[in-house]
């Protein structure tokens, strides 16, 4: 099924695929939750991290910057999943 307009008038080219009978929806809804969870306590651990001034004060500067790089793609990927998720429970 696709879909090439909003209802603002644009256009946006979106297809999607009926996942009815296909993919147990509850299981994933409950696989993407535990997945969000687990993100969001590795992003909590990282904060925290970063967030240490006796870590940032004494680790080397790629050591944090990796540290960031990781937080931001944790962030993106948990949001992706919140995302399927909302989309799913819709």
């Amino acid at each position: 099924m696709c879909v090439n307009a909003r209802s603002d008038g644009s256009h946006s080219n979106r297809c999607g695929v009926p996942l009815g009978g296909l993919v147990d929806i509850e299981e994933e809804i409950a696989r993407l939750r535990k997945n969000i969870e687990k993100a969001q306590k590795e992003a909590v651990r990282l904060q925290a991290r970063l967030g240490d001034k006796n870590f940032l004060a004494n680790a080397p500067a790629e050591i944090v910057e990796e540290g960031r790089s990781q937080l931001e793609e944790i962030k993106s990927r948990a949001q992706t999943m919140q995302d399927s998720l909302n989309r799913l429970q819709n």
